[in-house]
């Protein structure tokens, strides 16, 4: 009975749980795809050149189109932690989701005044459904 009213309560934090889990399981596979290897090493040598990176592709001073505030806030973390780039990336990519979670629930919540869990669930599930394929690679 317990389970059933939490199922009943909850249904976004549980999803949002799920989530969390499977963004875990791809990062301990190292499961990257995309154009993460380029995120890297713009976060690499934003690390070390903060003021004055160059293209971290080719050597060149010509800006690479991967600079951004963001990149440039996940750089100073690792080189104010003294971590590696990855993960400082993996660390920030749990950011991001929670970020995003509780900016969609507290979304959720106040445009729908009452039953928001619910909403939010289906809602964060049709998400992921009508994405497709490609956005989990």
């Amino acid at each position: 009975m317990q389970i059933k009213r939490i199922l009943y309560h909850y249904p976004f934090f549980i999803a949002s749980s799920i989530l969390f889990l499977f963004e875990a399981a791809k990062i301990a596979r190292n499961d990257w795809g995309g154009d993460f290897w380029t995120h890297s090493a713009v976060v690499h040598e934003l690390s070390f050149h903060l003021l004055h990176p160059k293209n971290p592709i080719i050597k060149s001073d010509i800006p690479h189109a991967f600079y951004s505030p963001y990149s440039l806030l996940v750089a100073s973390f690792a080189a104010l932690t003294r971590i590696d780039t990855i993960p400082a990336l993996e660390i920030f990519a749990y950011l991001n989701l929670a970020f995003f979670l509780v900016s969609f629930y507290f979304f959720t919540k106040s445009i729908f005044k009452e039953r928001h869990q619910l909403l939010a669930c289906a809602s964060l599930v049709l998400m992921l459904l009508f994405w497709g394929a490609e956005a989990m690679e």
